[in-house]
């Protein structure tokens, strides 16, 4: 998830996080919209997003594991996010470089 403009003491920036979600789905498809439904549909981030309209955030599936089976004794964490401060595109400097394949 990413472009979520939040204000974290007293200062709003674009942030993104990463964060667990479960969902019971039949297929990887249905799994991710049941995922990313259940981020959108999320009261507490609802309240802290302060992005405009036309700059919405950007909510995707990063990776998946599909387990067999949860038992009461394995509870599931979706607790918390974690959330890292966006770059913009010029505060990424040089170490950007492209291979050298032989040309000079």
């Amino acid at each position: 998830m990413k472009n979520f403009a939040i204000n974290f003491n007293g200062k709003t920036a674009k942030y993104g996080f990463y964060q667990n979600v479960f969902v019971v789905a039949d297929d990887l498809n249905s799994a991710e919209l049941l995922g990313i439904k259940k981020i959108k549909e999320d009261k507490k981030l609802q309240a802290i997003t302060l992005n405009i309209e036309e700059d919405p955030p950007m909510i995707y599936l990063d990776s998946y594991c599909e387990v067999e089976e949860i038992t009461e004794r394995e509870p599931l964490s979706e607790q918390g996010r974690t959330y890292y401060l966006e770059k913009k595109w010029w505060q990424f400097g040089n170490d950007c470089r492209l291979p050298k394949f032989g040309i000079d």
